[in-house]
């Protein structure tokens, strides 16, 4: 069963181009870090560690805050880098790819690029400083083989800043980033399975099925992969069955109960949803 957890700011604490103990991305890396421990100690992870390459404390210039996670694959000595970081008052990335230059570029971040097209959202709406509240829904899932994580946020109770990031393993035991930019998705995988596994940048990423169904993340459409015939072997369904996705538009920490006694909440409008035990 996933974990579900929920955390909110004010105006005053939410800090989040700040390394100080307590402040959003702070704590939000601390969480990011809980779950990498946890993973790295499954059998399917063995000699395949997860680990954090970027964090608050990396910035290097003002404005610039979040992290770069390095996720490898499992059927390729290759990895996949996500990073997602602020870099102005109002603007976030997100990066998805299989390279990382290790360097202070981008506010000391480095840069992610692909072999095989680089997945990006280099406009993501975001408050440094917010002048409400702040939220943030986390949902991951330890369990092995069925591994995610994911962060939904909710900036000044405005839809426009509500969005979300979930990383998983897929139904062939690949890691997969996704991005949520409203109802605009992008993310990146691994072709699956296959001789060759080429890394693809996945765009107009959606659920498929009828509106206001809860169904595992699928994707229908999928650019810049190579060799093109095994389009039908590009899977991004997610293992796990504590996640889910639904089309419409549903509000932060919205819930359904469901007969077995757990809920479905929601992490972020167009986001994720989690299954998880009250």
């Amino acid at each position: 069963m996933a974990t579900a957890k929920y955390q909110a700011w004010t105006s005053a604490t939410w800090g989040w181009d700040s390394n100080t103990a307590g402040s959003a991305c702070v704590e939000l890396v601390s969480e990011l870090d809980t779950w990498i421990t946890a993973i790295n100690a499954n059998a399917s992870q063995t000699g395949k560690q997860v680990v954090r390459q970027r964090g608050p404390a990396d910035s290097t210039t003002a404005n610039y805050r979040g992290f770069v996670v390095e996720l490898p694959f499992n059927s390729t000595a290759a990895s996949m880098y996500v990073s997602l970081h602020s870099n102005s008052a109002t603007n976030l990335r997100f990066y998805a790819g299989d390279q990382f230059t290790d360097n202070t570029s981008n506010g000391g971040y480095g840069t992610v690029t692909a072999t095989n097209g680089l997945s990006s959202d280099t406009s993501i709406s975001w408050k440094n400083t917010i002048t409400s509240s702040a939220s943030f829904v986390i949902g991951y899932s330890t369990v092995d083989t069925e591994e995610f994580f994911c962060v939904g946020w909710l900036l000044d109770s405005s839809t426009t800043y509500a969005d979300s990031l979930t990383i998983y393993k897929n139904t062939y035991g690949e890691w997969t980033a996704m991005m949520n930019d409203g109802n605009s998705h992008t993310g990146f995988s691994i072709n699956t399975p296959g001789a060759s596994k080429d890394r693809m940048r996945m765009t107009g990423l959606e659920s498929s099925g009828a509106s206001n169904t809860l169904i595992p993340y699928a994707a229908y459409a999928v650019t810049s992969f190579l060799p093109t015939n095994e389009i039908s072997q590009v899977i991004s369904a997610v293992a796990s069955e504590d996640l889910f996705h639904t089309p419409s538009a549903i509000s932060q920490m919205d819930y359904l109960t469901l007969g077995d006694g757990t809920n479905l909440v929601s992490t972020a409008t167009y986001g994720p949803l989690v299954r998880y035990t009250p």
